[in-house]
């Protein structure tokens, strides 16, 4: 579910999430300008305005805050996905809507943090949390295809959920590590157009 955190090594107990709150966005500043090789519990600490025990009082280590930090951002895309699903309007302008969502081009920082994690932060850290909020994005992209697509079964909209959602996903992966920034809003028209095409299709 949106909202819950990672099962692994994430947050210790806390006082509550305010207590976290700048630790985090300490750590996303300091991977967004420094990479991996920047960010320590120290450096974080510094950032946030915090002695370094609070940080262990909410995080086991650093590997902890970082896959707290790509968690938030997975669950912001998510959040996204599910308020543009809801609004709903023309199915191709949903389609480009949750893309950019995707790709976050309004937040030059955001692009940046997301270089650094797909590059440099190991899979194993942020994983777990993953999969479960992709989850849950693609029972939501189901349930979508199903109210829009006549005739479309259950199976096969979970199917093209999935294969839309993990497309994404790769295709946006791969376009914010090798390609400028002005490039992206091209990448985002040819998805929106493939897409729109492939889950729009009457079903077999």
């Amino acid at each position: 579910m949106v909202g819950e955190r990672p099962s692994h090594t994430t947050l210790r107990v806390v006082e509550s999430d305010a207590v976290a709150e700048p630790i985090v966005e300490a750590a996303s500043e300091l991977l967004a300008t420094e990479g991996l090789v920047g960010v320590t519990t120290k450096r974080i600490a510094a950032r946030a305005g915090v002695d370094v025990d609070v940080v262990y009082r909410c995080f086991t280590d650093k590997q902890a805050v970082v896959a707290e930090v790509a968690h938030r951002l997975r669950q912001r895309n998510v959040a996204r996905l599910m308020t543009t699903l809801e609004r709903g309007g023309g199915f191709e302008s949903v389609v480009r809507e949750v893309i950019e969502g995707f790709v976050l081009l309004d937040d030059d920082r955001d692009l940046a943090l997301r270089r650094v994690l797909y590059l440099e932060v190991p899979a194993s850290w942020v994983r777990p949390a993953a999969v479960r909020v992709w989850s849950e994005a693609e029972v939501a992209v189901a349930t979508f295809l199903r109210a829009h697509v006549p005739g479309l079964g259950a199976e096969e909209a979970e199917r093209r959920a999935f294969l839309a959602t993990r497309a994404v996903e790769g295709v946006v992966r791969d376009s914010v590590i090798l390609l400028d920034d002005d490039a992206l809003g091209a990448v985002i028209d040819e998805l929106t157009a493939m897409l729109s095409h492939y889950l729009l299709a009457a079903p077999a």
